[in-house]
């Protein structure tokens, strides 16, 4: 969610461009939660 609105500047929020970090630990963030409902 931060990552969208730190992009567009969403709130009040600095715009930054997303990083390939940002991207990288977004992907991990997802697989962890779909882990976690998967197997619970």
């Amino acid at each position: 969610m931060s990552v969208v609105l730190e992009r567009y500047g969403i709130l009040g929020f600095p715009e930054k461009p997303i990083s390939i970090t940002k991207i990288i630990g977004l992907s991990l963030l997802v697989l962890g939660a779909w882990l976690v409902k998967k197997d619970g």
